[in-house]
């Protein structure tokens, strides 16, 4: 039997003829004991707590970056490649945390179909498009994360 009876419903075989817990648990989509949420304003079952903790987590290194700015410490060196380097984390750091802090008040009625996720990850890539160029000397890597990540920009739309 191939893909289609799999695709009329029936599972696929474990591969070597058992199957582990670990399997299992994502089979049956469940996690430490508890059945994951199937509310559409959750992502991934995470916790309103996990989900401020993402948002904290791209308010640190800001801060990082900013206070490195101004206090220069010895081993910071300026430049306008960490200009970019920190400038675009802190013009990603609005739309990840009001998408994150969304997420965690379960303000959006979907996780997934919303404009703040869709913002968010748009800079994600804008991120990713700057931080090849301030990482890296080589035009045809920058060009190309360039090229890649405004493609999937467009994707998100």
């Amino acid at each position: 039997r191939g893909a289609g009876a799999r695709a009329a419903g029936e599972a696929k075989a474990p591969r070597w003829g058992h199957e582990d817990e670990c399997s299992k648990k994502i089979r049956n989509k469940t996690f430490s004991g508890t059945q994951e949420s199937s509310d559409p304003r959750a992502l991934d079952g995470m916790s309103p707590a996990q989900e401020l903790c993402n948002a904290v987590s791209m308010v640190v290194p800001s801060c990082v970056g900013v206070g490195c700015w101004l206090l220069q410490p010895p081993w910071f060196a300026r430049g306008p490649r960490t200009a970019a380097s920190i400038a675009i984390v802190l013009v990603h750091l609005p739309f990840s945390v009001w998408y994150h802090v969304c997420l965690s008040r379960r303000a959006l009625e979907h996780a997934i179909e919303n404009w703040p996720r869709r913002l968010d990850q748009s800079f994600v890539h804008l991120n990713c498009m700057v931080l090849s160029w301030s990482l890296s000397k080589s035009a045809a890597y920058s060009w190309g994360c360039t090229l890649m990540n405004t493609y999937f920009v467009f994707r998100l739309c």
